[in-house]
């Protein structure tokens, strides 16, 4: 089988690792940096903010491409970013203890985000098929939090240093690459129907980060609670490790259908956390459940939107909307207080949150399977019936070409590239066909597309 992920798609893996690990161990630091002269209330609110500013970095980057035409002028801001970055992380490590450390660490935590979104445009131009995008998020996200573990949060290690400057510069050598946005003319989708997807997975993100922010304010009172001085950092967090390499080799299965799926069922874990959150002996266990949520919540959130914001107008807003999503969640929930809830209505909150995912996963198509995942039809019954695709084609107009296309998508649920190696065509003819189609049946993505051919041939 061909290594489409590990092999295509290695060098994307390690640019989004390097920001990913740039991100946790600099957003580590600005937020907990300031023990010396706030207290756990003022921290608390310190890192609130720092996701508002983060946010801000995200979308000022998106303005900024969506109105800049000058390479040299983006070259320079990009510049600037990763100037304050490596000045201001210098910084971070000798003024703890002072109170300038807190408007440093604002200023790095800004640049950060200008910088994290071009990681995400440049993550979202990854090969388009599910097992790229998947592989990026997946193996991006385990191999930075694998790293963070033992370099920063068993103690900082001297290397820690060393080991930031080096993924900087893979950064900055990644996001000074100049190329024109790619319009939704790229994929041949028009943005109009993109509404109904890009509403629903919003939907589904702010809804996704209802339990885990009950989750991270109860792990927090727990800690406070627990005697023997357990921290939000111990051994439990490597299970983020092995739940991003999991939903990264799942996104390469059925185009990524099983991705929701997974984050579905994952959550149901959130559930269990007003059950558990009475005992302060479950301290770990809590933390082992919440880590695994939040794994399978980011890793659907990421993966969702590098894929949709490929076939939008302004894929340098959409690639990190999740993020962007997440924090403003976050910091909406953090004002209502939630630890003051009662454990019942915190449960009752948790199940109206799953069942908005339910049912907007559904109305986005996500939780549709094709027909063929479900019960697979005989080649004699389905697409052995020349009838069936040539009555499809005649229907929305498809040329000679896009339908031979479409017999070999419907062929089977293996990733483009390994179809289209395996039909002797070039991935890119093949895309651009797909691309063609999705344009005439107002779909937008093959698994759309799949889902509308086996729909018309019921009776």
């Amino acid at each position: 089988m061909k290594a489409i992920p590990r092999g295509k798609c290695l060098l994307p893996v390690l640019h989004f690792a390097a920001y990913l690990f740039l991100f946790t161990t600099t957003f580590n630091m600005a937020s907990h940096g300031g023990g010396d002269v706030l207290s756990f209330s003022q921290q608390r609110a310190l890192y609130y903010i720092h996701q508002i500013v983060f946010a801000l970095g995200l979308l000022c980057f998106a303005l900024a491409r969506r109105c800049l035409h000058s390479e040299r002028t983006y070259r320079a801001l990009i510049g600037a970013a990763l100037s304050v970055c490596a000045l201001g992380g210098a910084a971070l490590f000798l003024l703890r203890g002072a109170y300038v450390y807190l408007y440093v660490a604002s200023a790095v935590v800004f640049c950060l985000g200008f910088l994290g979104g071009a990681s995400y445009l440049r993550a979202s131009r990854a090969p388009v098929e599910s097992a790229g995008i998947a592989w990026i998020v997946g193996g991006g996200n385990a191999i930075a939090y694998g790293l963070q573990y033992p370099l920063q949060l068993l103690g900082s290690s001297p290397l820690l240093p060393f080991v930031m400057l080096a993924a900087l510069a893979v950064v900055g050598r990644a996001a000074l690459i100049w190329s024109e946005d790619e319009t939704s003319a790229k994929t041949g989708c028009g943005a109009e129907n993109m509404v109904l997807p890009l509403l629903c997975v919003c939907i589904v993100t702010a809804a996704l980060v209802v339990p885990t922010s009950f989750y991270d304010g109860y792990i927090v009172e727990l800690q406070i609670r627990t005697a023997n001085g357990a921290g939000p950092f111990e051994w439990p967090r490597l299970l983020l490790v092995p739940v991003y390499l999991l939903f990264g080799w799942l996104g390469g299965k059925r185009d990524g259908g099983l991705v929701p799926l997974a984050a579905l069922c994952t959550l149901l874990l959130a559930l269990f956390h007003p059950l558990l959150v009475g005992a302060s002996e479950s301290y770990r266990l809590n933390m082992c459940l919440f880590y695994i949520c939040i794994g399978a919540m980011y890793s659907y959130i990421d993966m969702t939107f590098l894929r949709v914001a490929a076939r939008t107008r302004c894929p340098a807003l959409w690639a990190p909307m999740g993020r962007v999503i997440d924090a403003a969640m976050a910091v909406a929930l953090s004002l209502a207080h939630p630890t003051s809830f009662s454990s019942g209505v915190v449960l009752a909150v948790d199940v109206a949150a799953l069942c908005v995912v339910i049912v907007f996963m559904t109305l986005s198509g996500e939780l549709s399977m094709p027909f063929s995942i479900l019960s697979p039809a005989p080649a004699d019954a389905a697409l052995g019936k020349r009838s069936g695709i040539a009555a499809f084609s005649e229907n929305y107009g498809l040329t000679e070409k896009e339908r031979e296309a479409l017999t070999v998508i419907l062929r089977s649920d293996l990733p483009m590239g390994q179809l289209a190696h395996e039909s002797g065509i070039s991935e890119r003819t093949l895309y651009r066909h797909m691309n063609s189609i999705c344009e005439k049946t107002g779909t937008d993505s093959r698994m759309g597309l799949v889902m509308l051919y086996y729909r018309d041939e019921r009776p």
